[in-house]
Order: structure tokens, then sequence, then C-alpha cells
């Protein structure tokens, strides 16, 4: 990995895409305004100049999350963020779906959210799967979909994510 000057795109012009796994939102079970998770995220974003958001709602489920992963990658959205889906149960499926699409893993993120999140919460830190890579053009994030989590998650990420948007700006 190179560490000197990038000259690729720029953080402000970016598209992303939050996409909030949850069976219970995404299929109205429960009032989209329970969602806390986004607004955190979107809120996080501006605050990193970047505009072009788009939010959708998705199952746990493997095939539609994996739907949705490969239309954003297909529709040049250069950061997508899942919210959701990284624990244990049997309908976590977020950390399956990015490491299925994702040709090169960034392990440092995964393992410093859950050193954060141990020096907050615990050992309990350690069940998170949240996990980031990249494919093609895209920066795929995978965060736990509790409020605390996606901050810490959002505060990693825009310490990250100028440096690795520029890296893929040359690729």
């Amino acid at each position: 990995m190179s560490w000197g000057k990038h000259d690729g795109i720029k953080i402000n012009d970016i598209n992303v895409m939050v996409v909030i796994a949850s069976d219970t939102l995404a299929s109205g079970e429960r009032d989209l305004k329970e969602d806390l998770s986004s607004g955190i995220i979107i809120e996080e974003l501006k605050n990193m100049k970047i505009t072009k958001i788009r939010k959708i709602y998705s199952s746990d489920d493997k095939d539609e999350l994996s739907g949705i992963l490969d239309n954003a990658i297909k529709t040049k959205i250069e950061l997508i963020i899942i919210s959701g889906g990284t624990g244990l149960s049997n309908r976590d499926n977020s950390f399956e779906v990015l490491n299925a699409k994702c040709e090169k893993i960034m392990m440092g993120f995964g393992e410093e959210f859950r050193r954060k999140s141990i020096e907050e919460i615990g050992y309990k830190g350690m069940m998170s799967r949240a996990s980031a890579g990249i494919t093609e053009k895209s920066v795929i994030f995978s965060l736990p979909g509790s409020k605390n989590a996606v901050r810490l998650g959002m505060k990693i990420i825009s310490e990250i994510i100028n440096h690795i948007i520029e890296i893929m700006g040359d690729n």
C-alpha cells in the first residue's frame, strides 16, 4: 500500500449508499421512525462534506442483501455502509455477504472496532463481526445496528475514508 500523495477521486464527489439490514424495519413490522442508526450515519457523512447519500432498507436475507450490494457496485456507488446483521444469530448475514463481495478485506477495521468496543462494553465487544473491504470501485463497511456501535464505526470510518477513496481513485 502506498502512503504517498494521491490524486484520485475527492471525498465530497463520492456516491454513498446506507443499507439498514433489519427484518423488522424492512418488513414494516417496526416503524421507520425507530431507525436511529441511519440518522447517525447520514449526519456523520454530512459532517465529512458528503452529500450524495441514498438510504435503503433490506431484510437480513443473504440473497436480498447480496442483490442490493450487487446493484450498488454496478451503479458505481463508491461507499456502502451497512448497519445491522453483524451479530451471531442465524439471520445476521452482513459479514458473510460483505466477505463474498470484497476482493480485499480490511482486517484492521474490524480489529480496531472490536478493540474499541471491548474498551466501551467489555468482552461482549468480541462478538461483533464488524468488517470492511473493497471490491471494484466500492468500499463497503458493515457496522452493528446499535446507536453506540454506529457512532464508534463512523468515528473510525471518518479517520480513514479520505485515504481509502484517494487510493481507489488511483486504481
